[in-house]
């Protein structure tokens, strides 16, 4: 799946050689594995799944093999997302961060527009696109219809986090049904304390199930603030936690 590599090692004396970035009189091996960049169309399409995937190299003498994540593989951790043993390279590549946002509001639409910053591809539900919402951003996906309709997509998409920012009461229940059903990790909502009690009996009276109601995250963020602006970036921190809710914590361009 990918053409063959070399692996290279410097060594470096204390008192003859030098290498950038170590201390003076640091005796060391270096070691740099060089290969050919694997084919993008394969690695986007594994790494746009909901698991990790592996990524191994033997000898740098054999093209690297792109593998599924089992569960006997464990949950990569950060120390373990890069290793190389008796010449074995396995790299962990992250699973893309999906993000559902319920209503397409200017709230919503810089939190898309912002969340390209932490490498999370968004989708905007709302079925009132052709009664005068914001344009979605270029390059976020936009669904026009209501989020109790589109359960199947919520499946599909296999969203890490949905969020409903509408100001439209019936739109936010219907969506944050949808993706408690889906059983979407981080559920949450914009809005106050009160509001989160008052949310709460609103997905019971819908027919959702009081546990499953209580999941979702109201307010969102430590200081959700009262300007748009300032409830965006709010916003935009609850998104780390919810990709770390899913198991992934994101890196900007960790995708590229």
């Amino acid at each position: 799946q990918g053409a063959a590599g070399r692996l290279l090692r410097f060594r470096t004396d204390p008192d003859t050689s030098r290498i950038d970035g170590l201390p003076s009189g640091c005796a060391a091996v270096l070691t740099v594995l060089l290969e050919a960049a694997p084919p993008q169309d394969l690695l986007q399409a594994r790494i746009a799944g909901t698991r990790y995937v592996r990524r191994g190299v033997r000898d740098a003498a054999a093209p690297s093999r792109i593998t599924a994540w089992r569960a006997s593989d464990g949950q990569p951790t950060p120390a373990s997302r890069i290793m190389l043993c008796d010449h074995h390279l396995i790299e962990w590549l992250p699973p893309a961060t999906n993000l559902v946002l319920i209503g397409a509001g200017a709230v919503a639409m810089l939190v898309a527009q912002s969340a390209a910053l932490l490498d999370v591809t968004v989708t905007v539900c709302d079925p009132r696109a052709a009664a005068g919402c914001t344009p979605a951003p270029p390059g976020v996906r936009h669904l026009a219809c209501w989020p109790d309709a589109a359960d199947a997509a919520m499946s599909t998409l296999s969203p890490h986090a949905a969020l409903a920012l509408s100001p439209h009461p019936r739109l936010d229940v219907a969506g944050l049904a949808a993706a408690l059903r889906a059983e979407v990790p981080f559920v949450g909502a914009l809005g106050s304390a009160r509001r989160r009690a008052a949310l709460r009996a609103e997905l019971c009276a819908a027919g959702v199930p009081e546990p499953l109601a209580r999941r979702v995250r109201v307010p969102l963020g430590a200081r959700p603030g009262r300007t748009i602006p300032e409830l965006a970036l709010a916003i935009l921190t609850a998104i780390p936690l919810a990709t770390r809710d899913a198991g992934r914590s994101p890196t900007p361009g960790s995708r590229r």
